[in-house]
């Protein structure tokens, strides 16, 4: 399916290739973890000074020393979940999830809460509302 956003394809690249391509003013946005050991590469983790931090799971003992940004909230679904609501929530409407971008957020809300059987408030509802209403 990616296959058919090229401009999604274009945007995955591999750790390597993000610390050639890495800026001074750039950010490392850590999304569904908080424990730099959990990172995909070490040696990426460590290029960045500027952090921010979107998680579902509490804080542990391990966590980066200075986040610009942390946005942990146990009790959402999902950090599929914590995502929408940021994008939502946002004045701009020119910025809206296309179907696959909501199709994806919405497939990590699934998985995280076993087809909406765990881990479900009605705010979890909400957000899946406003993804199906992107497409």
């Amino acid at each position: 399916e990616i296959h058919k956003h090229p401009e999604l394809e274009m945007q995955l690249i591999s750790p390597e290739r993000a610390i050639e391509l890495k800026k001074e003013e750039d950010l490392l946005v850590m999304v569904d973890y908080h424990k730099p050991s959990l990172s995909i590469s070490q040696s990426l983790y460590e290029q960045f000074d500027k952090i921010v931090i979107i998680d579902h799971h509490r804080r542990g003992e391990e966590f980066p020393s200075k986040p610009l940004l942390t946005y942990i909230e146990s009790s959402a679904s999902s950090a599929s979940e914590l995502v929408s609501e940021l994008i939502q929530y946002q004045s701009s409407k020119t910025n809206r999830l296309d179907r696959f971008e909501a199709t994806l957020l919405l497939a990590g809300m699934v998985v995280d809460t076993n087809s909406f059987n765990v881990r479900t408030t009605a705010r979890t509802f909400d957000v899946a509302s406003y993804l199906r209403s992107c497409g």
